[in-house]
């Protein structure tokens, strides 16, 4: 955004009830008589720009994005289920490292459910440092 009287970068928007949003760079915010004063007709709010993600330096991570959104559905599906206050522990099943077929492995509900929040924390992380609002 650009300030309405400069054409310099805005960094605050004066929002008023009938004529809408302003933005003006800092010099000239400072210069309103209402500058950072709030009431029903009129607020200030800082713009805070998040930085665009830069495709050269982030592809791997842009094109994996549909992967990462994809494991966080997993988990939360996951977290979802595993929360049901059902009787005993929960089971999963597991690739077998040695080779073809699986293995059920018996875990605790409590502790599994604290390890899937953790990783969708990791998750929640990483889009977060890519400049991404989950």
């Amino acid at each position: 955004m650009k300030c309405i009287i400069c054409g310099s970068k805005a960094s605050w928007v004066r929002s008023t009830q009938f004529s809408g949003d302003h933005p003006f760079c800092q010099e000239h915010a400072e210069l309103e008589d209402d500058y950072e004063k709030s009431d029903s007709y009129v607020s200030w709010s800082e713009i805070n720009e998040q930085p665009m993600i830069s495709l050269t330096q982030r592809r791997v991570e842009l094109v994996n994005l549909p992967v990462t959104i994809k494991a966080i559905e997993d988990l939360e599906l996951l977290i979802k289920y595993y929360s049901k206050d059902l009787p005993g522990p929960a089971y999963c099943q597991f690739d077998h490292v040695d080779g073809p077929g699986t293995v059920r492995v018996q875990l605790d509900r409590k502790i599994t459910i604290q390890a899937l929040r953790a990783q969708l924390q990791r998750l929640y992380d990483y889009l977060e440092s890519l400049g991404i609002k989950p």
